[in-house]
């Protein structure tokens, strides 16, 4: 029965996983905004031309049609219908955790560890259907500045995806915990725990560059920082550090609102994210354990390094930026699921 509770985990991350990446391609849409209420019981879509009458009448009285009064109904269904499915994708992605969650709970077959767990990843996924509305509702109010973009608050969109991304390793942590109980059959002598011991730190460092990586890099999306300094290994015309990077008055406004600054971070992190798994890799080869996917996770941020430059290049377009923001996702899994591999098996203090 673990078994089962593993793939129907596994399947959920997944799940979350792809919500992450319909959420980018929503922002890029810019249909982000076209639903201006918050209704988590209501499901249903527009069916005739009343509706969307109704549906359009409503979005007209919000700062993003002000700002561009031509759109006519027929593209407003367009970015209405992005939006729409988002939201019905996250709820009938709760309904699937939940549910489940509710029966294996019931029928004895969750541990008290992983009751906690699952709780936790239940509390926190209706805890991001709350953040998601604050960062639209940032985007219904007219801004102070006339001649700013509409659009959610950068902040707060990197609270929602630091919020999703956790949610989705807490549950694909939890899934591989069902499908692989301990490392017991892996880790069989003091020197293979040492071993591992000495990957395991690698990983974390791995793990915690590559969140900041993704968090800076909703800054990046947030702000389209990635229109900004098209071009590698420069900052524009500067080589180290891009110009105007500490034009705003304090050093906070410079890291949260500069562009030149966001995407500097930005870069900075996915250099040290890159350097720490070329290290990962570089160290497994001499050892016993962990060697698989230290390799799986040098190929995916390679890949990730190349995507990055190529959507620079191009001034962040649709295909790239979707592309880039999934192969992150794939980068995070790989550590996850390597560091998951070498954990300290049950009875490790018998080796040593």
């Amino acid at each position: 029965m673990s078994k089962l509770i593993g793939y129907w985990l596994l399947s959920t991350a997944g799940g979350v996983a792809g919500l992450i990446v319909w959420g980018g391609y929503t922002r890029l849409k810019r249909a982000g905004l076209s639903m201006v209420e918050w209704k988590p019981h209501r499901w249903g879509y527009p069916q005739d031309e009343k509706e969307w009458s109704k549906e359009f009448t409503t979005y007209q009285r919000f700062p993003e049609f002000i700002s561009k009064p031509d759109m006519t109904l027929e593209e407003f269904k367009q970015i209405y219908f992005i939006e729409w499915a988002h939201r019905t994708y996250a709820k009938g992605l709760g309904l699937y955790f939940a549910a489940p969650l509710v029966f294996f709970w019931r029928s004895g077959l969750l541990v008290p560890a992983a009751k906690k767990t699952l709780a936790l990843a239940l509390g926190l996924g209706a805890f991001q259907g709350f953040v998601g509305w604050w960062m639209v509702k940032s985007g219904l109010e007219k801004p102070q500045d006339d001649t700013a973009n509409i659009r959610v608050k950068h902040t707060r969109l990197a609270i929602h995806q630091a919020l999703g991304l956790s949610l989705y390793s807490l549950v694909f942590w939890s899934a591989l915990t069902q499908l692989k109980p301990d490392t017991s059959k892996i880790i069989t002598s003091l020197a293979l725990l040492k071993q591992s011991s000495l990957l395991r730190r690698r990983y974390m460092l791995g793990i915690h560059l590559a969140a900041a990586t993704l968090v800076t890099g909703a800054l990046v999306a947030g702000t389209d920082a990635g229109k900004v300094l098209t071009n590698w290994p420069w900052y524009g015309d500067r080589y180290f550090f891009p110009q105007g990077a500490l034009d705003k008055p304090t050093l906070i406004e410079n890291f949260r609102d500069n562009r030149e600054m966001i995407q500097f971070c930005h870069r900075t992190f996915a250099y040290l994210t890159a350097l720490s798994v070329y290290d990962l890799w570089r160290v497994s080869t001499s050892l016993q354990v962990g060697r698989t996917m230290a390799r799986w996770s040098m190929i995916a941020v390679s890949l990730q390094v190349i995507l990055g430059i190529s959507s620079l290049y191009r001034a962040a377009p649709l295909p790239e930026s979707l592309s880039h923001q999934g192969n992150a996702i794939l980068v995070l899994s790989c550590l996850l699921l390597g560091l998951h591999g070498i954990r300290k098996p049950p009875g490790f203090r018998s080796l040593v």
